[in-house]
Protein backbone atom coordinates (compact mmCIF):
# COMPACT_ATOMS: atom_id res chain seq x y z
CA UNK A 1 0.00 0.00 0.00
CA UNK A 2 2.98 2.09 0.49
CA UNK A 3 4.35 2.28 -2.92
CA UNK A 4 0.95 2.63 -4.14
CA UNK A 5 0.20 6.04 -2.19
CA UNK A 6 3.28 7.22 -3.23
CA UNK A 7 2.20 7.13 -6.85
CA UNK A 8 -1.14 8.92 -5.94
CA UNK A 9 -0.80 12.41 -6.46
CA UNK A 10 -4.50 14.02 -5.35
CA UNK A 11 -5.77 11.39 -2.34
CA UNK A 12 -8.49 12.15 -1.28
CA UNK A 13 -10.18 10.20 1.73
CA UNK A 14 -11.61 9.95 5.13
CA UNK A 15 -9.65 9.67 8.03
CA UNK A 16 -7.63 6.40 8.09
CA UNK A 17 -4.11 4.56 8.13
CA UNK A 18 -3.37 5.74 4.03
CA UNK A 19 -2.99 9.34 6.11
CA UNK A 20 -0.41 8.02 8.59
CA UNK A 21 1.28 6.38 5.44
CA UNK A 22 1.22 9.46 3.26
CA UNK A 23 2.51 11.93 6.11
CA UNK A 24 5.24 9.35 6.48
CA UNK A 25 5.84 9.56 2.72
CA UNK A 26 5.70 13.82 2.85
CA UNK A 27 2.59 13.28 0.50
CA UNK A 28 -0.31 15.63 0.95
CA UNK A 29 -3.63 13.94 2.01
CA UNK A 30 -7.15 15.94 1.69
CA UNK A 31 -9.16 14.30 4.46
CA UNK A 32 -12.90 14.66 5.25
CA UNK A 33 -13.66 14.81 8.81
CA UNK A 34 -16.64 14.32 10.30
CA UNK A 35 -18.71 16.14 12.83
CA UNK A 36 -17.92 15.97 16.35
CA UNK A 37 -13.83 15.76 14.73
CA UNK A 38 -11.89 12.90 16.68
CA UNK A 39 -9.04 14.47 18.67
CA UNK A 40 -6.23 14.43 15.80
CA UNK A 41 -8.02 16.75 13.96
CA UNK A 42 -9.10 19.52 16.88
CA UNK A 43 -11.94 21.43 16.17
CA UNK A 44 -11.58 24.58 13.70
CA UNK A 45 -8.63 24.31 11.64
CA UNK A 46 -8.11 23.32 7.91
CA UNK A 47 -4.81 21.35 8.94
CA UNK A 48 -3.54 18.70 11.91
CA UNK A 49 -1.10 19.39 14.10
CA UNK A 50 -0.50 15.16 13.82
CA UNK A 51 -0.64 15.27 10.14
CA UNK A 52 0.95 18.33 8.87
CA UNK A 53 0.71 17.49 5.01
CA UNK A 54 -2.89 17.05 5.66
CA UNK A 55 -5.75 19.65 4.16
CA UNK A 56 -8.64 19.11 6.49
CA UNK A 57 -12.38 19.55 4.89
CA UNK A 58 -14.97 19.56 7.85
CA UNK A 59 -18.56 18.34 7.91
CA UNK A 60 -20.77 21.05 9.52
CA UNK A 61 -22.34 20.78 12.90
CA UNK A 62 -25.31 20.67 11.05
CA UNK A 63 -24.49 17.36 8.95
CA UNK A 64 -23.94 19.15 5.90
CA UNK A 65 -20.56 18.26 3.27
CA UNK A 66 -21.24 21.15 1.04
CA UNK A 67 -19.12 23.79 2.20
CA UNK A 68 -16.55 21.32 2.25
CA UNK A 69 -17.01 19.50 -0.98
CA UNK A 70 -16.88 23.41 -2.53
CA UNK A 71 -13.35 23.99 -0.99
CA UNK A 72 -11.71 20.45 -2.31
CA UNK A 73 -13.20 21.63 -5.63
CA UNK A 74 -11.41 24.96 -5.17
CA UNK A 75 -7.89 23.33 -3.82
CA UNK A 76 -7.66 20.91 -6.72
CA UNK A 77 -8.93 23.13 -9.57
Amino acid sequence: MLAVLDRVSNYVCVSNTNVHLREMLGKVSHVFVPFPPEFRYQTASDSSPWFSQAKVYRQDFSGSWKQAFFVLKENLS
